[in-house]
């Protein structure tokens, strides 16, 4: 749910007014309550809405925070979240995907040309060393309805940090099954399946690593460098649920189930219940 709407109050408050031209002369500083934060901020944000913007945060826990909150009052414009490694490069071990997805994600946003992004970041994650972006694998786009070649984007999303499976159920892995491509982006809480008809892309959906069961299509998907996050669905289908069926009795049982929670589909039949012999 967008809160934009409730910066106009701010814009036309005279103290954040007067806040907002004091910060564009020299650094300012102001006391104000945690949950009043997140407000302040996106409405000094919002004041100049055509530059990007870069927003610092004690730990990763409360730029986590920050970000979610930023990207309610703020949006459709764009708000990262720039994590920290969690390991150090001298320590020769891979941070988890997902962070690793973060990062680049808000590096890429900043490097955009005409951007207007907001990153949050941590102090420890403005401490750490950043790669040259040269050195990273560019990422590319698959829409629906393109021409797509299996073995080429099995070759380009290894070349992006990918790890090929036979089944996708983690961040950062990818599967082929004949003409069938399920990716896990690091960024995204689901994994997205791209269906093919020869070589045009047919449909694109999310679908559940622990059911591979499709859930909701989507019109186009982006892979980078560092498991890019897709786009968000742009048609969502129906996610109603239906009851559970019975559990099945052993025939020496002598319970019966009655006739109204016999049927899968009966909504007026809150609970299961049982009757005697």
């Amino acid at each position: 749910m967008g809160l934009r709407q409730l910066l106009t109050y701010a814009h036309d408050s005279p103290e954040v007014e007067a806040l907002s031209d004091a910060a564009r002369r020299e650094p300012q500083r102001a006391f104000v309550s945690a949950s009043l934060r997140p407000y302040l901020l996106a409405s000094l944000l919002d004041a100049e809405p055509e530059r990007p913007a870069l927003v610092v945060a004690g730990d990763d826990r409360a730029g986590r925070d920050l970000a979610a909150d930023l990207k309610a009052f703020l949006d459709p414009r764009p708000v990262r979240f720039y994590p920290a490694r969690g390991v150090r490069y001298e320590s020769h071990l891979a941070p988890p995907p997902h962070l690793v997805g973060l990062r680049i994600a808000a590096l890429d946003a900043l490097l955009r040309d005409g951007s207007d992004a907001v990153v949050v970041a941590s102090a420890a994650a403005l401490s750490e060393k950043v790669p040259d972006p040269e050195l990273r694998p560019h990422g590319f786009q698959i829409d629906k309805g393109g021409l797509l070649d299996l073995e080429e984007v099995a070759g380009q999303l290894v070349a992006c940090g990918y790890e090929r499976v036979e089944q996708v159920e983690d961040r950062g892995q990818f599967a082929i099954r004949g003409d069938i491509l399920d990716v896990y982006p690091a960024t995204e809480e689901r994994a997205v399946r791209c269906e093919l008809f020869d070589v045009e892309v047919e449909r694109l959906t999310f679908f559940s690593t622990f059911t591979q069961r499709s859930l909701e299509r989507s019109a186009r998907s982006r892979r980078s460098s560092g498991w890019r996050s897709p786009l968000r669905p742009s048609w969502p289908l129906s996610t109603a649920r239906w009851p559970r069926s019975p559990p099945r009795q052993k025939r020496r049982s002598a319970r019966t189930w009655p006739r109204c929670c016999r049927s899968t589909a009966s909504a007026s039949c809150s609970s299961w219940c049982r009757r005697g012999p």
